[in-house]
Order: C-alpha cells, then sequence, then structure tokens
C-alpha cells in the first residue's frame, strides 16, 4: 500500500523517527512503500519531524475525523478502501488516541489492527506516546512499546523508545535522539542503539541542520558513527520560493564531493496549497520522474479553523505547504517509456465540526457526487442524473472545462492525465484522467 503526504501524505516512520525500528508502528507517511531510493527513504524518515507540537483551541473547530486508505485494483479499475484510520481528541483539541483497523485476509470486513495512545505534560507538549498491537485471539490491545519525551525551556531535547515485555510487564531500553539547539532552530539530533551486553548507549547516527537567511532549514548533514567517529555521509539540501519548500536535493558524500542520486519538486496551487509533488531520481546521469502525487483542498475552510492529529501534521513535509482543509490526495507511478502515469493509491479526509463539549455538531463530506469509471479514458459518468451545470479544476484549482450535461456522460478526452475535481452545485466529486 503506498502511503500519503498527508499521512504522512508526506511521507515510513510516525510522529516519533524512533518508533519505526522496532515498535510495529505503522503510521502512514508519504514515502512508506513507495518506490524511493533507500537512501532517501532514510533522510525522510529522519527530518526534524518530530519537533514541533500541536496546542489548538477546540472551539468550533474542523477536526480530522477519519481518513480512508484506498488503493488501485488494475482488474476491476477502481480505488477500494483498505485501511481506515480514527481520531479522538480531548476537550483541548488534542489527539489522544488513533486506531486503525483494516481489511481482514478474505477481504471482506474489516478488524481492528493497532492503537496510537497520547497523554501530554502541563505545558501541553507530548509526553508520551503508547503504542498497542490488536490480538486476535484475546480480541484486546496490547502494548508493545512507548517513547517519553523530555523537554528543557519547551523545547524537546530527548526522545527515549523503550520495548514492553508482555511476559514480565516490564520495559527495555531501545533507541534514543537527544536534540540541541542553536537558540530555539534543531542544530544537532544524535541517534543511539542500546547495547543491553554492555548496558551502555551507542552512537548510530548524527544530523547537522543549517539555515539560510530567512531562518528556513536550508540542509541537513547525515553522519554515521563508524568506531570512533563520525563519518558524513548523505545531505538534504533545500531551496524556497516565497516561504515555502520549492526544491529538494539529495546528495551522497563520495571522494570529497557531493554527488546527487535523487530531487524532490514542489508544485503549489494559485492559493498556495501543495498540489504537486514530483520525485526523481539520477539514472545514466539524469534526473527520471519515478512518482509523483496530487492533492486537492476545500478553499472555504482554512488551516485556522482546523485541528488536525499530531502524527500527520507536524511533519516537515507538511508545515508550510498547505493553508486549505486537505481532501483527497492520489498517488501515480510513473512509466518512463510510455510517459504515463499510473495510480497507486488514494487517501480521503473526512472532518467533523465540533464545540467545546467534544460533540460532534456537524459532519463534513465532499464527495457525495460520485463518478465512473475513474480512473477514466475518455469519459466520465454520473451514478445519478443531474440538472446543474458542472465545472471541473485541475490539480492547481484552476477551470480546466464546464457545461452542461443531459445524458450524465462528460467527455474528457481533452484532459491531461492527472487529478481533477468536479463540481456540480454544493457537491464534489474526484477523478483521475488516465
Amino acid at each position: 500500500m503506498k502511503k500519503s503526504l498527508f499521512l504522512t501524505l508526506l511521507l515510513a516512520a510516525s510522529h516519533i523517527a524512533l518508533l519505526a525500528q522496532n515498535i510495529e508502528h505503522k503510521s502512514p507517511r508519504l514515502h512508506r512503500d513507495r518506490p524511493v531510493h533507500p537512501k532517501v527513504s532514510k533522510i525522510l524518515d529522519k527530518a526534524e519531524k518530530s519537533l514541533v507540537n500541536q496546542k489548538s483551541s477546540f472551539a468550533m473547530k474542523w477536526h480530522l475525523d477519519s481518513v480512508d486508505s484506498q488503493e488501485y485494483f488494475l482488474q476491476s479499475q477502481t480505488f477500494e478502501t483498505v485501511e481506515k484510520i480514527h481520531y479522538t481528541y480531548d476537550a483541548n483539541g488534542r489527539c489522544t488516541q488513533e486506531i486503525y483497523i483494516v481489511l481482514d485476509q478474505q477481504g471482506t470486513s474489516f478488524i481492528p489492527d493497532r492503537k496510537v495512545e497520547f497523554s501530554y505534560n502541563q505545558q501541553g507538549d507530548i509526553a508520551r506516546i503508547a503504542v498497542y498491537n490488536y490480538n486476535v485471539s484475546t480480541a484486546s490491545f496490547e502494548l508493545s512499546g512507548q517513547v517519553l519525551h523530555s523537554y528543557t525551556n519547551n523545547l524537546l531535547t530527548e526522545e527515549l523508545q523503550q520495548n514492553y515485555d508482555l511476559s514480565t510487564g516490564t520495559y527495555t531500553q531501545s533507541y534514543r535522539e537527544n536534540h540541541t539547539y542553536n537558540n530555539t532552530n534543531l542544530s544537532i539530533t544524535i541517534t543511539q542503539m542500546w547495547n543491553p551486553t554492555t548496558s551502555m548507549w551507542e552512537n548510530v547516527e548524527k544530523r547537522e541542520y543549517a539555515y539560510n537567511s530567512n531562518n528556513e532549514n536550508s540542509e541537513i548533514k547525515y553522519f554515521e558513527y563508524q568506531q570512533t567517529a563520525w563519518i558524513e555521509g548523505l545531505k538534504l539540501s533545500r531551496s524556497f520560493v516565497n516561504g515555502r519548500i520549492a526544491l529538494e536535493i539529495f546528495t551522497e558524500r563520495i571522494l570529497a564531493s557531493d554527488e546527487p542520486f535523487a530531487k524532490i519538486e514542489y508544485l503549489y496551487d494559485t492559493a498556495g496549497n501543495l498540489s504537486d509533488y514530483n520525485y526523481y531520481e539520477v539514472l545514466d546521469g539524469e534526473y527520471v520522474l519515478i512518482f509523483l502525487d496530487q492533492h486537492q483542498y476545500n478553499e472555504s475552510i482554512g488551516l485556522s479553523e482546523m485541528v488536525l492529529p499530531i502524527q500527520i501534521w507536524i511533519d516537515d513535509y507538511l508545515i508550510g505547504k498547505f493553508i486549505h482543509q486537505p481532501l483527497t490526495s492520489v498517488y501515480f507511478d510513473h512509466d518512463a517509456s510510455s510517459s504515463q502515469n499510473f495510480p497507486v493509491s488514494r487517501y480521503n479526509y473526512f472532518y467533523n465540526l465540533r464545540e467545546g463539549n467534544g460533540i460532534a455538531e456537524r459532519q463534513q463530506s465532499f464527495s457525495d457526487l460520485r463518478v465512473f469509471p475513474n480512473p477514466a479514458n475518455n469519459f466520465i459518468a454520473f451514478e445519478t442524473p443531474i440538472e446543474q451545470s458542472f465545472v471541473i479544476f485541475d490539480a492547481q484549482g484552476r477551470e480546466i472545462d464546464k457545461g452542461r450535461s443531459p445524458s450524465g456522460v462528460i467527455d474528457i478526452t481533452h484532459l491531461s492525465q492527472g487529478l481533477y475535481t468536479i463540481v456540480v452545485g454544493t457537491s464534489r466529486a474526484f477523478f483521475v484522467k488516465n
């Protein structure tokens, strides 16, 4: 299952990079199960995602209630839901629980898979993340581990991962990350592994962060600990346009020079939301497109009107990349030989409008209009007759086509490959043009 930018849409670990090591917490992110260069995956999994905490007001805001993770099936040429994620919030609007349910082996019903619980300190920062796996035999969630956070002057300074032994009821040390700062900017992160034989922490990796004149994180250098010294290896370099990431280039240190091996391009719509995410790798000396992601938003609801789960939304791939409410994300593999994009997976986001007492007042769904086939090659048709005119928008929010269709069938042969929104009155649907 290819994972999402907003579930990580961007991109393989969760809120804590350390969880990806031994605790089976599969919080989705953009690059999980994507055909990403392993060196890029390593960088993306570690990129300063764990150093922001959400402290949102709970009054009358749209809360992300659930996410449907869908996989594209070539035989039926349809997206089908394979995983659902549900979120719970406390009276302060902080995410307290994520529950994942997945299709059973027969593919006929959904069953629980795992659970993540969050607790907070008096300042509202995350103090503990507990991870549970579902035991089908006992029909209950079983604790598998935890991550403990330590702070100094409201800055996260340590993340400590501990595995839980059900048979003894005790925790054992596993990994930890220590963070140092220059003023309030993250400057160095050191990852260490616990050696039970020596009962000592051993260095594994170091990351050094640099910032440009606008105080934007423009560079991350990665070092591996070998014997008694840190050896520089990978580097992530970023360029920005109008305060937003426009390009990321991944290089490897070889013979005192930095050799590029991958890059990511970020494209934004006219409102400032990330619309396209294009991932390239160097093949035979040239950058070749490997996959791309496209995203749609509800521009009537801004970021300040939303409350979003920490696991997903603090990722540095998301901060500053959208200012409106995400609705759906679609991921394509790119075939260089045919220059075609093939759909792989899709994420649909559902929200509830809640007041201070935490009771859902109104559920918001933007997918009440359905079209088929989806994806489509030459035409789309409505499941039910429509009387009103339609408007089609591309992933950048630009109006592409409009008109009426008394027959309920719309010709899309003139559209380029990609993700589109069709709006009829107050209803909308998303479709993919092959």
